[in-house]
């Protein structure tokens, strides 16, 4: 499945009357997602509060890949127990992102392929059928 997140940042642009510094912003950003995976991951909008948080957490870590349980401990580790990054969470999921970019190229290649094939046979129905018109009629 796929998930396509559009106007990130709108509300930040539209009312910037807090003037927190930057890293505890981004600090914030960060366990909104994580908060955000922990709802897709379990299909309920309510698994990421506080009260069902440690459920949740136990639920990932037995349904999906252990990849994916150190990302949410990373994002939603307290800021001032570890200073994570984007840059942390980038790299735990890099070869997962690698080995999707790759299938997507190999599936586009394929389509690719099959549409140069299908425009070959347009191509070669339309010179058979002027060959047929042209032996059909004498007069040509």
């Amino acid at each position: 499945h796929t998930v396509r997140l559009s106007s990130i940042g709108v509300l930040d642009a539209a009312r910037p009357e807090r003037n927190l510094p930057l890293p505890a912003l981004q600090s914030e950003d960060l366990q909104a997602l994580g908060r955000l995976l922990v709802s897709v991951a379990c299909q309920n909008a309510g698994a990421a509060a506080p009260t069902s948080l440690r459920r949740s957490l136990s639920f990932v870590h037995a349904s999906y890949s252990a990849d994916l349980s150190r990302l949410l401990m990373l994002l939603l580790s307290p800021p001032e127990a570890a200073h994570a990054s984007v840059h942390d969470a980038v790299a735990l999921v890099s070869g997962r992102l690698m080995t999707r970019l790759a299938q997507g190229v190999g599936y586009a290649d394929a389509l690719r392929t099959e549409l140069s094939k299908e425009q070959e046979n347009g191509r070669l129905l339309r010179l058979v059928l002027k060959l047929g018109l042209a032996t059909s009629r004498p007069s040509l």
